[in-house]
């Protein structure tokens, strides 16, 4: 499986979620690309954040989450 892009490096988010493939999730650094790629079409992907506050890494989380998450889904309990 070839597994390199063939997309430049500043390429558009959308450019990027159409070449990534599916069984490969994107680790990203920041809410702002999550969001750009969710809303290219990448379905799973995955924050990573390193040398944080921890209120900065709950604020950047939950950035993430929002746009990410159907409101239904927020206040469902787990169970």
């Amino acid at each position: 499986m070839n597994t390199s892009l063939s997309t430049p490096p500043h390429a558009s988010a959308e450019a990027l979620a159409r070449a990534i493939p599916q069984p490969i999730n994107p680790v990203v650094d920041s809410a702002d690309w999550v969001e750009r790629l969710g809303r290219a079409g990448a379905r799973f992907i995955q924050l990573r954040l390193k040398d944080m506050s921890a209120a900065a890494l709950l604020a950047e989380i939950r950035r993430a989450r929002d746009p990410a998450v159907p409101p239904s889904l927020l206040n469902r309990p787990r169970g």
